[in-house]
């Protein structure tokens, strides 16, 4: 997560905007195969979810996290989760991710407004629970009741820092012996200040401290005994890894073992994120990647060489992918509030139709974003977030995912348009994105089996393949989803 710049908020390096790439000047039809990498998609309606049940052989999640997506339900309780797991299951999501779990700083008075979620991100002790997700019973709960849906939970865990303030942590933690000196950050792009240095203030664990690290690793297993499946680790770059130069650590090695199934870092990726090398030890965040993707979107250009590639130089199942995440979201710069709900669900059906990396669906505060305000004074910490999650379209890529798992992906601008992208499955399956504001006449060369299809998102929206091409009508700024 990242770090809002006052003294009690939690901040994150904030990577610069990239800059707008030069639009691509070959209108050739383009056709990628992807060998190795395997990726997905996720669109879903909840006026309209009954239109997802009543698919044939429904793929509500898929065999593992790394091949299904993941909802990021921030700031939700886990009552709320547990409450909404009906409706998660059928949006087609394999696992949901939970707020930070640990005892942490109650600030504003306990106020429950959106805006103090950064309390959750400043732990004051390894007890499990807090004010703003629930109790550590609560927690078993859940994880209980997920497993009856097939739904697996991940947690947030926040392990390189406390709160500003070390007396007011609790027992134990208020003893300086834990941490580093106080000492702010002087200079972002030196692993050495990363690493070992305050968050603006945000008191900084001495991480190379086996007595730690112990502790953590106790920490971590508690919570898999308690139903986790996995972690995602908060500022995981501010972490030290086994090889950096006179500060380096068995930190990563050891808490790592904990025995769950998928475990990932918070890298927002710039000059000293190390991709590659943190990659070794956990899967990662592609930040730079979501932010192309964006860019993308605005631009209402899909281009396939200007999507195909992942940032990081990193094998793409070790990627954890996302149109916006709570960093780009929820901090005072307000990086991807703008973005609409449409341009929201344009983007996560690439993310999400393709065979590799593991997408993360942001569930932003309800009614926020768009033309409306970061955080409505309706939206209140531990309540369900903005019905997207399950629109029907998101809900119908994340189902296409799960039924083609294992198959290849192409992806392919017919006749040379950048305003339209296929991502076909093998000769399964085919998702259509339209970004134009007009409909579209398709009639392009296909890898789809020859037969007719009905659009999942649009069931009266129809399709017909015959010898290697597809016909049909695309809806303006429109998902289509086809497989028999």
């Amino acid at each position: 997560m990242k770090f809002m710049k006052k003294l009690h908020i939690v901040l994150s390096v904030i990577s610069p905007h990239l800059k707008e790439k030069e639009k691509r000047k070959n209108n050739k039809d383009q056709t990628i195969k992807e060998k190795k990498t395997s990726y997905a998609t996720n669109e879903t309606n909840a006026s309209k979810v009954t239109n997802v049940q009543d698919i044939k052989k429904v793929s509500y999640h898929a065999d593992s996290i790394e091949k299904g997506v993941i909802l990021h339900a921030f700031g939700w309780s886990f009552n709320t989760i547990k409450e909404k797991l009906p409706e998660i299951r059928n949006a087609g999501y394999t696992a949901v991710q939970t707020s930070p779990i640990q005892e942490c700083y109650i600030g504003d008075n306990g106020n429950r407004r959106f805006g103090n979620w950064v309390y959750g991100y400043q732990p004051i002790s390894q007890n499990i629970g807090n004010y703003i997700v629930g109790t550590e019973d609560e927690f078993k709960s859940l994880c209980s009741e997920a497993r009856k849906y097939g739904i697996k939970v991940i947690v947030d865990a926040v392990l390189n820092h406390m709160t500003t303030d070390i007396s007011n942590c609790i027992g134990e933690w208020k003893d300086p012996k834990w941490y580093h000196e106080p000492r702010g950050i002087d200079n972002w792009g030196d692993r050495y200040h990363v690493t070992q240095r305050d968050l603006v203030g945000l008191r900084d664990i001495n991480t190379q401290n086996p007595e730690y690290y112990q502790r953590v690793l106790s920490m971590l297993k508690r919570i898999v005994k308690d139903g986790a499946s996995g972690f995602r680790y908060d500022t995981a770059k501010h972490i030290e890894l086994p090889d950096d130069p006179d500060y380096g650590s068995r930190f990563w090695p050891t808490v790592l073992s904990n025995g769950s199934e998928f475990q990932y870092g918070e890298l927002l990726q710039d000059e000293t994120s190390r991709d590659q090398d943190y990659a070794r030890y956990m899967r990662i965040t592609a930040s730079n990647y979501g932010k192309n993707i964006i860019s993308a979107v605005d631009s209402n250009d899909f281009s396939v060489n200007r999507v195909l590639q992942y940032d990081g130089n990193v094998e793409p199942s070790k990627l954890v992918t996302w149109v916006e995440s709570h960093d780009n979201y929820a901090n005072d710069d307000k990086f991807s509030v703008y973005l609409t709900n449409d341009k929201i669900k344009l983007a996560w059906a690439l993310l999400a139709a393709r065979k590799s990396t593991t997408p993360l669906f942001f569930s932003r505060p309800r009614g926020g974003g768009g033309e409306n305000p970061q955080f409505p004074e309706s939206a209140k910490l531990g309540q369900e977030g903005d019905p997207l999650y399950k629109d029907e379209s998101v809900a119908s890529v994340n189902i296409f995912r799960n039924t083609m798992v294992n198959e290849n992906e192409h992806l392919r601008n017919p006749n040379g348009d950048t305003n339209v992208l296929m991502i076909e499955r093998g000769q399964r399956g085919i998702t259509i994105i339209n970004l134009k504001y007009e409909h579209y006449d398709l009639n392009s060369e296909t890898n789809l089996a020859n037969g007719n299809y009905k659009n999942h998102v649009s069931p009266h929206n129809t399709f017909n393949v015959s010898e290697g091409r597809i016909t049909g009508k695309l809806e303006p700024r429109s998902i289509t989803v086809l497989y028999n």
